[in-house]
């Protein structure tokens, strides 16, 4: 395991990093296409982690409004079985089928059911699509990719609606930080990742308000926003292997999703904060946002060390 190390008496803070292994991964797929892309970048990485793979689906009623109890057994038994065939038919198309994963479906809420799968398998990654819903929609229907990401226990790769195939997901990775709320617990997925598969990996943090400071003080600000994400890089890495640093001024969000395309990103990490509530569906939220528009998958990193 990871562990964060205090180098000298001023407390500051060093990452030295082992090996994350993502062993066991659960996908949730309600088989469109960011769900697709999901399930790619999960295969990709069950491969390179010799990992095991378990595809979950939760299969609506055909008629909701009779609840449970108004559904034949043999009508439920049948809608298991069409979305098993449907999950065996998409996976042999993508050519997962030769992970030999494990299949669950069922008619539990989608949220909870991968959840409890996560727990029950002791997943090290959960890998789910987001759609694009926006404004109202989003805030009344939430979001069940997002919605993972605040509860699950391990990290969580969202695949959004403009993602692309990946079948190197851990090619160039883009850790983006506010260097406060989103902890050091992201920072060691991503320089652990980038360490085994010998990525190119650039750090970025966000300023805001670039003409509310004087020449002198912007330039003060930045060396020391720069010094603590250098902070976040291992000890022992070498000159060719230590990653870029970058700041960039202006909103979060739109920051990330340049940086992402300038670096031909395959990933980018991002550390979750412990908010809840409706404002974590709202359109303008960064998380949010990024999933949103992001050609790569996001890899989500919930909580503190």
């Amino acid at each position: 395991m990871s562990t964060v190390t205090s180098a000298r008496a001023n407390s500051e803070i060093h990452l030295e990093t082992s090996p994350f292994l993502f062993s066991e991964i659960v996908v949730g797929t309600d088989f469109s296409k960011p769900a697709e892309r999901a399930l790619q970048a999960a295969e990709s990485i069950a491969l390179a982690f010799k990992g095991s793979l378990t595809v979950v689906n939760s299969t609506p009623l055909l008629t909701p409004t009779l609840g449970m109890e108004g559904i034949l057994p043999e009508v439920m038994e049948a809608g298991i079985s069409d979305a098993r065939r449907r999950l065996v038919r998409m996976l042999s198309r993508d050519g997962a089928d030769s992970l030999r994963p494990d299949l669950v479906v069922s008619y539990q809420g989608a949220t909870d059911l991968i959840i409890e799968t996560a727990k029950s398998r002791h997943a090290d990654l959960i890998a789910v699509g987001s759609h694009s819903a926006t404004g109202l929609e989003r805030v009344a229907l939430g979001s069940v990719a997002e919605t993972i990401l605040r509860k699950a226990e391990c990290p969580v790769l969202i695949a959004g609606p403009r993602c692309r195939e990946t079948t190197h997901p851990f090619r160039s990775i883009l850790f983006a930080t506010d260097l406060d709320a989103t902890g050091l617990r992201a920072a060691q997925y991503a320089t652990s990742l980038a360490g085994q598969f010998r990525s190119r990996l650039t750090l970025l943090h966000v300023l805001e308000h670039k003409d509310k400071v004087s020449a002198s003080e912007r330039v003060t600000r930045e060396s020391d926003f720069l010094k603590r994400l250098t902070e976040l890089i291992p000890s022992h890495l070498t000159e060719v292997e230590r990653p870029q640093t970058k700041l960039a001024y202006g909103k979060a969000s739109e920051e990330i999703l340049a940086e992402a395309e300038r670096a031909n990103a395959s990933l980018i990490v991002i550390g979750v904060g412990r908010h809840t509530g409706v404002i974590d569906h709202l359109p303008w939220n960064t998380v949010c946002r990024v999933v949103r528009e992001a050609r790569c998958p996001i890899l989500g990193v919930r909580g503190h060390l």
